[in-house]
């Protein structure tokens, strides 16, 4: 008997909007194999952009969401125009 040639397979990092998967194996001579798990995405990690008041002669931010891990804005902050 020749015996397994071990190939390994890669695990993949879930990523906030994508699955993952664990580490496996199979070998190249036969159907043996240790099949990869499914990792579910992690979902965004929500940090809050906090709202900068407008005075007089400075412009001003609405309140914005964006994600920590990917930085993907989530809620666009806006420009308030200054009070004058």
């Amino acid at each position: 008997a020749l015996g397994h040639d071990i190939v390994k397979d890669e695990a993949v990092s879930a990523t906030c909007l994508t699955t993952g998967l664990t580490e496996g194996e199979h070998c190249s001579r036969c159907d043996y194999k240790v099949e990869q798990t499914e990792v579910p995405a992690l979902g965004h990690d929500i940090v809050k952009d906090e709202a900068v008041s407008a005075t007089c002669l400075k412009t001003g931010l609405t309140a914005g969401e964006h994600c920590s891990r990917c930085n993907e804005v989530l809620v666009k902050q806006q420009t308030v125009n200054a009070r004058g």
